[in-house]
């Protein structure tokens, strides 16, 4: 598949990804403590962000090499949506956490797609 030139391409990318077997926040690798330290870091607008302002939207196996979890919530401050990821590398087991405002408008398989190609 072809990287989309711009995140407006992105956007318009018809992109599906196969959900993990057990498709629940509760299978993350990295727990919700981990989760809400790093976005209560990188929000850093002093408006604490709770495990109730999250909302699991789902996981997602990327090409063999990732595994994917995804939720939304708001900026406290902007209410602007965002989406908060868990990925975990298939080869060697590593975790990361990523965040970013939803700019865009993408749905949460073209978010993936984007946080795993490194697009923003």
């Amino acid at each position: 598949m072809k990287l989309p030139e711009s995140n407006e391409e992105l956007a318009e990318l018809e992109i599906d990804f196969p959900p993990l077997p057990n498709n629940t926040a509760a299978s993350a690798p990295r727990p919700m403590f981990d989760i809400l330290e790093y976005l209560n870091m990188e929000v850093g607008d002093g408006a604490k962000i709770k495990a109730s302002h999250l909302k699991f939207l789902r996981t997602a196996e990327i090409y063999n090499e990732a595994f994917y979890w995804i939720w939304q919530f708001n900026d406290p401050s902007s209410g602007a949506k965002c989406y908060v990821t868990v990925s975990e590398n298939v080869g060697n087991g590593s975790t990361c956490v990523g965040y970013d405002q939803d700019y865009w408008g993408l749905t949460p398989e073209q978010f993936i797609f984007g946080s795993h190609n490194r697009m923003f």
